[in-house]
């Protein structure tokens, strides 16, 4: 089973599942490294408090797909699977919201 990859929208180069990353509402993906440096250019306390509150949803993205990976029962897999959906949903809000801090 391969890895998923994405282009970033941002500097142009190859996402792989795995990074942390997120999707910018008609951008499309790009590197939460990406996103960061680009708010960092305009920062205001909105968008630092919400840069840092998507880099905790993305990184717990990541360790809940790991954890997925190694459950042994699919009903503990399907659970985790299930939270790191929720998750995802959460981070997209934020990042919505983070960009609408940004442009200001």
């Amino acid at each position: 089973m391969g890895l998923k990859t994405w282009e970033c929208s941002i500097c142009g180069g190859t996402i792989i599942e795995g990074q942390r990353f997120t999707f910018i509402p008609g951008q499309g993906a790009v590197h939460f490294e990406c996103l960061a440096e680009s708010t960092l250019k305009k920062p205001s306390g909105d968008a630092v408090a919400l840069l840092d509150a998507n880099e905790v949803l993305l990184y717990t993205i990541v360790r809940l797909k790991e954890a997925a990976r190694i459950a042994e029962s699919e009903e503990i897999k399907n659970s985790i699977d299930n939270v790191r959906i929720e998750v995802e949903r959460l981070a997209g809000i934020l990042s919505k919201k983070l960009v609408e801090a940004v442009k200001g």
